[in-house]
């Protein structure tokens, strides 16, 4: 749920997707034409007569109590981690949309969530308001597939990001420790379309701002 997400996002769903709506989530797929398979939480976002709607087309339902431990998105998060479709090498591809806006304990909690354990099974991307970010660990390193000139900045969270390497960026890293809440790795540029970063320990957000309706753009029906 949070702010509407960039019009045009559904294009990268495929018709046979598992598409897993967190409570208010649930609207913004039906404004992309988008067929929610799951919905979950507590749905304090959606009216009675939304949830009947979307159960009477087929979507399972997943309540919750008000008086829950985890948020919406990361109930959604579990549940896309049990349902895993693996491709090669067992890594099942997950993209996240919406999550931006709104309340700022929300976002960041969102933001937690991508880089979980409980995702670690996933190649994930999000689409969060108009930036793209994409989860970077030791058994997921990213290609980012950019124009050159768009900005990158690399987010460690939950502790330092050791090894990190980037290739095809103005400002290299070679085996590099990014610490946690320190600012160095925001805004690195790309220099080359090929770029990527890879690392040897920990959990990299690697987000380009700005670049939504580009990816949107270059990747129709990329999800499966």
């Amino acid at each position: 749920d949070g702010a509407p997400p960039v019009p045009g996002w559904g294009v990268l769903v495929g018709p046979d997707a598992t598409v897993i709506a967190a409570d208010g989530g649930a609207r913004h797929a039906r404004h992309e034409g988008v067929t929610v398979t799951d919905l979950v939480g507590d749905l304090d976002s959606l009216t009675a007569a939304e949830v009947d709607r979307l159960t009477a087309g087929g979507a399972r339902l997943h309540r919750f109590d008000a008086d829950k431990d985890f948020t919406d998105f990361e109930l959604a998060a579990q549940l896309a981690a049990r349902r895993r479709p693996c491709g090669a090498g067992g890594i099942g591809e997950l993209l996240v949309v919406g999550g931006a806006g709104g309340r700022l304990d929300h976002a960041l909690g969102n933001i937690a969530v991508l880089g979980s354990a409980d995702l670690a099974g996933h190649q994930v991307t999000a689409l969060l308001g108009d930036a793209i970010a994409q989860v970077a660990s030791p058994r997921r390193p990213i290609s980012l597939d950019s124009r050159v000139g768009q900005i990158v900045s690399l987010v460690p969270i939950g502790g330092t990001a050791r090894g990190v390497v980037t290739r095809g960026m103005r400002f290299g890293l070679h085996r590099e420790d990014l610490d946690a809440l320190a600012t160095r790795g925001i805004s690195n540029v790309v220099a080359d379309p090929a770029a990527s970063v890879s690392l040897d320990e920990g959990t990299l957000i690697v987000i380009e701002p700005g670049a939504v309706t580009r990816f949107i753009a270059d990747k129709p029906g990329a999800v499966p």
